[in-house]
C-alpha cells in the first residue's frame, strides 16, 4: 500500500486517547466527553487518507497531493504524464458511460499511437511555479526476518519471511533526498474540539511514529 488509510490514523488516535484515559473497557458512547464527540457522535471527525508528499521546502510548505481517478488509463508501453517520452494520461469515465449506455463495447486505445492501454493509478501534484505534473512515488524495499518458534520463543531454523517497508528518504522533484512525509487531514466541525485534538497530537508526536 502506498498511502496510510484514514481508518488507520483514526484507530491510532482513538487507541492513544483510550490508553491515556484508562477507559479502554468502558462504554463511552453516551458520556465519553471529547472521545464521544470525536468518534461516536452523530457528526464525528473525518480522518482522511494520508498520501506521500515529497514536494516541500525547508519552511515546511507543501503542495496539494491529488489522486488520479480509478478510470484513468495510460499507454502500456509509454505510460505517464505527457512528455517527450510519455504518451500522457486520459480519463475514460464519460466515454465509458456513453458507450455502455448505448450498448456498445468500450475498448479504448492510446490517443497518441493507438496502442494498448492499462489502468494508471498514481498520486500527483501540480506545482504553481512549474508547468509539468509531478508524481509522488513511494520507494520500497524488502526486509528479511527470521521466524520465531512460539513454543520456545526463539528463532526457528530455516524459517524466513520478508516484509515490505517504505524507504525513509525518497528523491524529490529537485533530485535531493528528504525525509518521507505523508500528508492527510482530520475534519472536525467544532473549532474548540479541533484545537483540542491538534494539541493532543502535537504534544505526543513521537507516540504516533
Amino acid at each position: 500500500m502506498d498511502y496510510i488509510p484514514g481508518s488507520v490514523i483514526r484507530g491510532a488516535v482513538a487507541a492513544r486517547i483510550l490508553q491515556e484515559s484508562g477507559n479502554e473497557s468502558e462504554d463511552l458512547s453516551e458520556s465519553g466527553g471529547d472521545f464521544q464527540r470525536l468518534f461516536l457522535s452523530e457528526n464525528p471527525a473525518i480522518f482522511q487518507n494520508a498520501y506521500l508528499n515529497s514536494l516541500y521546502d525547508d519552511d515546511g510548505d507543501f503542495n496539494e497531493v491529488l489522486v488520479l481517478p480509478a478510470t484513468s488509463l495510460s499507454s502500456k508501453t509509454n505510460s505517464g504524464f505527457k512528455s517527450e517520452e510519455k504518451n500522457g494520461v486520459f480519463d475514460t469515465l464519460i466515454d465509458r458511460f456513453c458507450a455502455e449506455n448505448n450498448g456498445c463495447l468500450y475498448d479504448p486505445n492510446c490517443p497518441e499511437d493507438g496502442g494498448r492501454v492499462e489502468p494508471y493509478s498514481e498520486f500527483y501534484s501540480k506545482p504553481e511555479d512549474e508547468e509539468e505534473y509531478f508524481l509522488h512515488k513511494t520507494k520500497k524495499r524488502l526486509l528479511t526476518r527470521t521466524g520465531i518458534n512460539r513454543r520456545r520463543a526463539t528463532s526457528e531454523e530455516e524459517v524466513l519471511y520478508s516484509i515490505e517497508v517504505i524507504n525513509e528518504s525518497p528523491i524529490n522533484h529537485r533530485k535531493t533526498e528528504k525525509s518521507v512525509v505523508f500528508c492527510g487531514s482530520i475534519l472536525v466541525s467544532d473549532n474548540e474540539l479541533a484545537d483540542s485534538l491538534q494539541n493532543f497530537i502535537q504534544e505526543r508526536k513521537i507516540s504516533f511514529v
